[in-house]
């Protein structure tokens, strides 16, 4: 199976470590991160998850992530700001940790499903300036696109008049467009092409 390192713009990353890492860990490390072996035959030892360990693990890492989104001064407007969302998360993971307490494995898991909802919403708001301006300089740069979309529309279309005005010389076609072309600094295709564009847009709205 391939290991995935990050997400494609490398936002996410994937600190899991290789096989060939964790054989270089000493048995102390090892312990740290949760991990136990198990002894196969004389020589052979294979990893085996301590699932209890990997939870109380999880559990901490979100606990100081989210701790450490609180702020001194969160909003009083009841907005869902980095506080709030924070505060719901370990809320969320007090009642994990409760159920598993209790025994109450089906509580834990609804409470761990909803943990997910509440982290991601967590995410979202601990980066909302930096989605909100992405989102801004996206809707910028389409507005800009349409602008120059329909700038290069009329230009076409009044091309393609004075062309129709200008016929019925001896100057070839495509030479004409050339030369209509020329007076805005566009190259002889370029003006070809804005000129038959701008043909058929007039033909259209006939």
């Amino acid at each position: 199976m391939t290991t995935m390192t990050c997400s494609p713009k490398e936002l996410i990353k994937n600190t899991s470590l290789t096989q060939e890492e964790i054989e270089k860990l000493t048995p102390e490390e090892i312990a740290q991160l949760g991990m136990s072996w198990e002894q196969i035959g004389s020589s052979v030892l294979v990893r085996r998850t301590d699932v209890r360990q990997d939870i109380k693990n999880l559990i901490a890492s979100w606990k100081q992530f989210a701790g450490s989104l609180i702020e001194e001064k969160p909003a009083t407007d009841g907005t869902l700001d980095r506080t709030a969302a924070a505060k719901v998360v370990l809320k969320r993971l007090h009642n994990v940790e409760n159920s598993l307490a209790g025994g109450d494995l089906y509580r834990a898991i609804y409470e761990s499903l909803l943990l997910g909802t509440n982290i991601h919403q967590l995410g979202i708001i601990d980066n909302e300036s930096a989605i909100a301006a992405g989102e801004e300089s996206i809707k910028g740069a389409r507005r800009g696109g349409r602008l120059r979309s329909a700038k290069i529309r009329i230009r076409n279309r009044e091309m393609a008049q004075e062309f129709e005005n200008s016929q019925g010389g001896r100057m070839r076609p495509t030479a004409l467009m050339a030369k209509i072309g020329a007076k805005r600094n566009l190259k002889r295709s370029a003006s070809i092409n804005a000129v038959k564009s701008g043909l058929r847009e007039l033909k259209r709205r006939d």
